[in-house]
């Protein structure tokens, strides 16, 4: 693993999420090339973070990360994105099965187009955001996670492209909330 960055941002908080630990972790390109992402290291920092939830970004080989997951991680369930933008960057959540259930998902292609003003969106050349619906098991308590990788870079275009996105994640939290969804992450 060349470059590791580990965060976790809070739209809403409640008391589900006191109960359950979250994270977000940008595997940056894993398994983009043979033998690119190291194996044991990975192993390491997700069991070092132990957390019930993660949303993970730049999957490029999803057979291989479901295969890691699966042989290291038995006690937990993936979820991946179809889409993932131009650099097959899939994104998606890895979630401990005894403490939650993920009872519904889809991708929201708005944020791979943000220039789109068609309304046609399919896989474009950015990443979706993967909206998924939990349970967490203990309190059967309902939330929302919007797992997202935002476009990078330094660039004019990349901070346009960025600030189109963030109005849209804006928008799909104001969705969730209207649809009545009270806690969303």
């Amino acid at each position: 693993i060349k470059r590791i960055s580990f965060f976790a941002v809070i739209l809403f908080s409640s008391q589900v999420f006191a109960s359950l630990k979250v994270a977000t972790y940008n595997i940056k390109t894993f398994d983009a090339f043979k033998g690119n992402t190291n194996k044991v290291e990975l192993k390491k920092i997700l069991e070092n973070v132990d957390a019930d939830i993660f949303t993970v970004e730049e999957i490029i080989n999803g057979k291989t990360f479901t295969s890691f997951i699966k042989t290291e991680f038995p006690g937990y369930s993936l979820f991946l994105s179809r889409c993932g933008g131009r650099g097959r960057q899939k994104i998606g959540f890895v979630y401990r099965n005894s403490k939650v259930k993920l009872d519904k998902v889809h991708e929201d292609n708005r944020l791979s187009d943000p220039g789109n003003i068609t309304g046609e969106y399919g896989c474009g050349r950015l990443r979706p955001a993967v909206v998924g619906m939990f349970t967490e098991k203990k309190s059967k308590e309902k939330f929302v996670i919007v797992g997202l990788h935002l476009k990078a870079g330094g660039t004019a275009r990349s901070y346009d492209q960025r600030s189109k996105q963030y109005k849209i994640v804006a928008r799909i939290v104001r969705e969730l909330k209207y649809a009545d969804y009270k806690n969303v992450l």
